[in-house]
């Protein structure tokens, strides 16, 4: 087993630095400043955003800008429920005729 060299050495010791700066400056941030940038990011992104406590809280604060968020698919619907609940300021969701093929469901044979 070969010794990573000095430069391989440092390079994960400046990436694990990045990181902890970036971490540390979400940390900073209050929720008020969270609610604020979350007001530019659709829902989608509003929940893949909800990574600890604070920012759950602002995402339950944020008004969501108006997207097309339409339910279409079986997917959407769970999405759909889920959203709802994390984001109570959703302004409009459009639903739609389930355009897959659905359930199937046995005919008793």
């Amino acid at each position: 087993m070969t010794r990573p060299t000095k430069q391989e050495e440092g390079g994960s010791k400046l990436a694990a630095a990045d990181d902890n700066k970036m971490a540390s400056t979400i940390d900073r941030l209050g929720t008020d400043e969270l609610v604020n940038i979350f007001e530019y990011l659709p829902p989608e992104d509003i929940m893949r955003t909800r990574l600890n406590k604070k920012m759950r809280d602002a995402a339950k604060k944020t008004f969501v800008p108006m997207t097309d968020f339409v339910v279409d698919s079986v997917i959407k619907y769970d999405a759909m429920a889920a959203m709802t609940t994390a984001l109570p300021h959703l302004q409009q969701i459009g639903i739609s005729y389930l355009h897959e093929e659905g359930h199937k469901y046995s005919d008793g044979d």
